[in-house]
């Protein structure tokens, strides 16, 4: 209201304005005009509160009306969208350590790969690790030429022969008895098929010349190699395993040999098409 003399808003209930000082005296019907006043405010704010609380439940009955019609529920929602997150999980750490045990192997055939010239036994003093002359398994005494071997304790089945998931073999020289070659095998690439990975065609690096970064080399190539050799004069050689479908339908089984300088660079590259023996 306003003051009668000031003209300034003061509150309607107090009895003498703050401004002027002057009384306020109020009728019996301008003190019902209040009352009733204050009871509309009140019960505008409590229609307010009900209409919002109203709005919430009739959320959540839709919400629930949907649920059951789906067969679902808020908890059987929880409960999916968990495990789908713990399936995510599982799978990256089933991937990570699968990437940890072939780099574990690999890193041992470098460690190796600097003994080259050596006697097999300075390496096995210098690092601590025991190359035996035999393997525990026989698909790899069978499979593949060395003079010493030192093998992963995880196995892969190939055809259904146990293999280690990986090998790191030592080959030496025959008269000085010293370590020639270092090679990193890598059995779980043909786990799923002897003859390795499936390809759209036979790899083809005849654009690459030598000296070609290797970096460029591999991303073409975009495979994992069968098995990776150091050799005594420092080149570097990449085996790859795989397959691919020929223009008259047959399945023909291919093996890739790259070669790279110590320092990085393409040198050559081979490639051998397998075919099936003791037919």
């Amino acid at each position: 209201m306003l003051c009668p003399k000031c003209q300034k808003e003061i509150s309607d209930q107090i009895i003498e304005c703050p401004f002027c000082h002057t009384s306020i005296r109020m009728t019996d019907k301008q003190r019902k005009k209040l009352a009733d006043k204050q009871r509309r405010q009140i019960a505008d704010k409590r229609r307010k509160k009900d209409k919002n609380k109203n709005k919430t439940i009739r959320f959540f009955q839709k919400k629930t009306a949907y649920e059951i019609k789906h067969g679902l529920t808020r908890r059987g929602v929880k409960l999916i969208i968990g495990g789908g997150i713990a399936a995510v999980v599982v799978i990256i750490a089933v991937v990570i350590v699968m990437a940890l045990t072939a780099s574990k192997g690999l890193r041992y055939a470098e460690d190796a790969s600097a003994y080259i010239g050596e006697q097999p036994q300075t390496l096995n003093v210098k690092t601590g690790i025991q190359y035996l002359d035999e393997s525990k398994f026989y698909g790899v005494n069978s499979a593949i030429a060395f003079d010493y071997i030192y093998e992963s304790d995880k196995t892969v089945k190939v055809q259904g022969i146990e293999y280690p998931s990986w090998a790191v073999t030592l080959t030496t020289s025959d008269n000085s008895g010293h370590i020639s070659k270092v090679t990193y095998t890598d059995f779980s690439t043909l786990k799923h098929d002897i003859r390795g990975k499936k390809l759209s065609g036979c790899i083809d690096l005849d654009r690459f010349s030598s000296g070609t970064k290797q970096s460029a080399v591999m991303k073409a190539i975009d495979l994992s190699p069968y098995s990776i050799t150091y050799s005594e004069d420092g080149g570097i050689t990449y085996v790859y395993k795989y397959y691919y479908k020929r223009d008259n339908g047959d399945e023909q089984a291919m093996l890739t040999r790259v070669t790279f300088s110590e320092k990085g660079k393409y040198k050559y590259s081979t490639n051998e098409v397998l075919i099936p023996r003791n037919m």
